[in-house]
């Protein structure tokens, strides 16, 4: 393998050799358009498939649930689609001040996002996106790295650098898969988190975690390492935790405004 100071440059899996080596053909690099409007996940042919695992884990998670307290009533389905609505004009809106430079914001982020997506085993948390979602039995497509260790290309297996999976609504890598929302939350937040961090949360944990703690719906007297050290890494002018948050955000926003429309149809 070609390499000068330790730098081996790929492009698309293809190695290019560097200026000192002695290029005897052209090199052919293959290149896929995948970034086009019809790749939407939303509207892709396989969506429904590709997310009925979980489709029947929130059927199983909120259809049947008995109230615990005698005080209380289930809310009507014209309040609880007013609230996605809400919600969507909410989220819109913090993600226009955060790109206008307005951080600040990314707790508020971070407090709406575990609103609309966390759970755990506890039955007491039934996140808004999720069970409206069920209200139709709907998949909620992203693109993502699969989460599969032979999937990551063996010059990156060596890496000493992050590589976090950031979902999308159009297809923008090779590898990226349709996936299911709860599935890619379910994944490690790093994939090599050794070299980061001795801990291995996933991604619905790391976005609790920070509304929990950085004023989103807590101000703790003290900060997880995890979020220390990925605040310390600066990507594009933000650092990679804002990034994370940032482009979450942004997948969040498209698959609650296609819940939403997807409520309105009728029978």
């Amino acid at each position: 393998m070609n390499s000068f100071d330790g730098i081996n440059i790929h492009i698309n899996g293809t190695e290019i050799p560097l200026i000192n080596t002695d290029i005897s053909a052209p090199i052919l690099i293959k290149v896929t358009p995948v970034n086009d409007l019809e790749m939407q996940s939303i509207n892709h042919p396989n969506a429904l498939m590709k997310c009925e695992k979980w489709i029947i884990w929130r059927k199983n998670r909120f259809e049947n649930k008995q109230l615990r307290r005698s005080n209380r009533r289930y809310k009507s389905d014209v309040e609880v689609q007013e609230e996605l609505k809400n919600s969507i004009v909410i989220l819109n809106g913090i993600l226009e001040r955060i790109k206008q430079g307005e951080i600040v914001h990314l707790g508020y982020l971070s407090a709406i996002l575990r609103a609309l997506l966390f759970w755990n085993s506890s039955k007491n948390y039934s996140p808004l996106l999720l069970r409206l979602a069920n209200k139709k039995n709907l998949p909620l497509p992203l693109f993502a790295l699969p989460a599969k260790e032979n999937n990551i290309p063996d010059f990156f297996k060596n890496a000493k650098w992050i590589r976090m999976n950031i979902p999308t609504i159009r297809k923008n890598e090779l590898a990226q898969e349709i996936i299911d929302l709860q599935e890619w939350l379910e994944q490690e937040f790093i994939v090599k988190p050794n070299a980061i961090s001795e801990s291995q949360k996933t991604n619905k944990e790391m976005i609790a975690q920070y509304a929990n703690t950085m004023g989103g719906t807590h101000y703790d007297e003290s900060v997880p390492n995890d979020i220390v050290i990925m605040k310390e890494y600066i990507v594009s002018q933000n650092n990679i935790f804002s990034s994370f948050l940032i482009q979450t955000g942004e997948v969040i926003l498209a698959l609650s405004k296609y819940v939403n429309e997807q409520l309105k149809k009728k029978e």
